[in-house]
């Protein structure tokens, strides 16, 4: 979802200092505010009633949180979230992941605008290969690495990404485009740029299961079909009732 959004935002913008002290701001403004506000009643509460030893281990996670690296946190200790969160002393352990996003918003700006090609397929290409590197890599390291490292958790911002630019792809065309018949060419493009991702997504969860991996599995099927429902704009009651559009 942040790689669609942050790809929509940045779209025909130019490649200049302005675009992203802009963009930056407007995430530090949207942030920033509430996760302070988090820290510092969650520190309140640590000093009113946690021992001088505990109180200091919280406050060193309450700065890392402030300083969005808690993933740097378990990736360095090799810790298991799912046993961290089990942890009642420690309230920013869940901070990991908005540490992933504020960092995959620091390089988005250039990963996702400024060095893309001018070419609409050949972004395409790009943002797949850039992809296929950061899904290498979560699959080399350990798997606590794989789950807190941003570098590895890019691919899935990235799936994203190249669901933004082929919703772009399907947008309907001008008056004036419509007057000019699609070449043969230009439709094998279109065809392909569906195809190649969708063939991708699903060989890599069928791997997954072949080698019973049902988690990575789950989570790659997961990132896919959020990819597909952005392509596919669907309309359903249910995706657009009002409810979930207030949730979020």
């Amino acid at each position: 979802l942040s790689g669609f959004l942050i790809s929509l935002v940045l779209e025909n913008k130019a490649v200049a200092i302005s675009t992203f002290t802009n963009f930056y701001f407007k995430r530090i403004r949207r942030i920033f505010p509430l996760l302070l506000l988090i820290v510092l009643c969650c520190s309140m509460y640590s000093s009113a009633y946690y021992g001088d030893t505990l109180f200091a281990y919280s406050e060193k996670y309450a700065l890392h949180s402030a300083l969005f690296i808690t993933n740097l946190k378990g990736n360095n200790e090799g810790e298991d979230y799912f046993r961290e969160i089990e942890k009642v002393d420690d309230f920013y352990t869940h901070t990991w992941s908005l540490s992933v996003e504020i960092q995959f918003y620091l390089i988005a700006p250039l990963l996702l605008h400024a060095l893309k090609p001018s070419a609409s397929f050949s972004i395409l290409y790009y943002f797949l290969s850039v992809a296929a590197l950061s899904f290498l890599f979560s699959k080399m390291v350990s798997p606590p690495t794989a789950f807190y490292s941003t570098l590895a958790r890019l691919w899935q911002f990235y799936a994203g990404a190249i669901a933004f630019r082929l919703q772009s792809e399907q947008a309907l065309p001008s008056a004036k485009e419509l007057l000019v018949p699609p070449t043969p060419c230009k439709n094998f493009a279109s065809n392909l740029s569906i195809v190649i991702p969708s063939t991708i997504a699903l060989c890599v969860i069928s791997c997954d299961l072949a080698f019973d991996n049902l988690e990575s599995a789950f989570r790659d099927a997961l990132t896919f079909g959020a990819a597909a429902l952005l392509v596919l704009k669907l309309t359903t009651p249910i995706l657009t009732h009002r409810a979930l559009q207030i949730i979020g």
